[in-house]
């Protein structure tokens, strides 16, 4: 069930990721441009905080249920990177992408509309 629950976020955290590096949301025709800034601020959402957020709770929710015992699982090691690497996505947002992103994008929009 873990391994299952990684496999899946990690294959839509590699979609986004993807979005995010090779889809350039300032350029494009006029139709993609008029959307591009909400793709751009929802894959952040996902990417960033609603996967990572998702993943941490369900991980404590294995890590309280007394009927799951993860000592005796042998991916062990590997769901505490993951809860790891999923801390530091929050963090990450609220520290750099909030400020630097973000930012980017409301004054990208702030600027087109003029």
């Amino acid at each position: 069930m873990q391994l299952k629950l990684i496999i899946s976020s990690n294959i839509i955290s590699a979609f986004c990721i993807t979005w995010l590096i090779f889809v350039p949301w300032k350029k494009g025709p006029e139709w993609y441009l008029k959307f591009s800034d909400k793709i751009l601020y929802v894959l952040l959402i996902i990417n960033y905080l609603a996967l990572p957020l998702i993943n941490i709770g369900v991980f404590v929710y294995f890590i309280i249920d007394p009927v799951i015992n993860l000592r005796e699982t042998s991916i062990q090691c590997y769901i505490v990177f993951f809860n790891v690497i999923c801390v530091m996505r929050v963090i990450e947002y609220f520290t750099v992408i909030r400020r630097t992103v973000i930012l980017d994008i409301k004054t990208y929009v702030e600027l087109r509309e003029l």
